[in-house]
């Protein structure tokens, strides 16, 4: 683009009350046309073209930028790849094949991006899902070798399940809790605090027993299929059938 082309299409920006127009222009936008297909995401990924130049942008067009951000969050994919996607005017599976790394790395998919993509699509192995999520082999291994494939799997785990898995590296605790953004659960301060002894409360919190509401309807064979024996289920019969209080 030539300078003056540059200074013109700033000074049209100008005019309409673009806030950042050398910004516009240095995005390859010099006229309102040229937004015809932009996506929400591709606008704000240009440096200098943040909500303030998109809100007058769509007002000026009188509608809004699209956006397949939404569809992507609604097909479980991260908010991050999601927002992605729509930078690329990506809106569905379809267009992306058979998830090849060629094929999507041609659509200008980064290397941590296409591994992301094959694993959401189901096209890699959960071990290979968790090593493209930053995980070291030796939790990834563990992860995959203890049947957690997924996210949701892994979220869905108490602190002590995933203690229980074997070949789990120092850390792995702290390293999953990272990546899901919060603490798994655990419920064995809420058992000892009840009197039950400390490995006890840690097998019930093992189990997903993680308070007396849960332990309740659980009759004995229930309890022995659960994996407990001989006293401790005497013992947590006898804790479920205390009146409260």
């Amino acid at each position: 683009m030539k300078e003056g082309d540059g200074e013109a299409g700033a000074a049209r920006w100008r005019r309409l009350g673009v806030p950042n127009p050398v910004a516009m222009v240095r995005a390859g936008y010099r006229t309102l046309t040229d937004l015809a297909g932009v996506t929400r995401e591709e606008f704000l990924a240009h440096p200098g073209l943040g909500d303030v130049n998109l809100a007058r942008c769509e007002a000026l067009l009188a509608r809004s930028l699209p956006s397949h951000r939404a569809a992507w969050l609604r097909r479980g994919l991260p908010d991050e790849m999601a927002r992605r996607l729509s930078s690329l005017r990506i809106a569905k599976p379809e267009e992306l094949g058979d998830f090849e790394p060629a094929a999507l790395k041609a659509r200008g998919l980064s290397k941590k991006e296409i591994g992301l993509l094959r694993s959401w699509a189901g096209v890699v192995s959960s071990f290979e899902h968790w090593r493209n999520l930053g995980f070291a082999h030796r939790l990834a291994n563990a992860l995959d070798r203890g049947g957690i494939r997924t996210l949701e799997e892994l979220a869905a785990l108490t602190r002590e399940e995933l203690l229980a898995l074997k070949g789990l590296p120092d850390g792995s605790v702290q390293q999953c809790q990272k990546l899901l953004g919060r603490p798994l659960p655990s419920a064995v301060d809420y058992w000892t605090g009840r009197k039950v002894p400390r490995v006890l409360a840690w097998q019930l919190s093992r189990k997903r027993v993680m308070t007396l509401e849960d332990l309740r309807p659980l009759t004995p064979d229930d309890l022995r299929r659960l994996g407990f024996k001989g006293h401790d289920v005497t013992f947590l019969a006898a804790l479920a059938a205390a009146p409260p209080g």
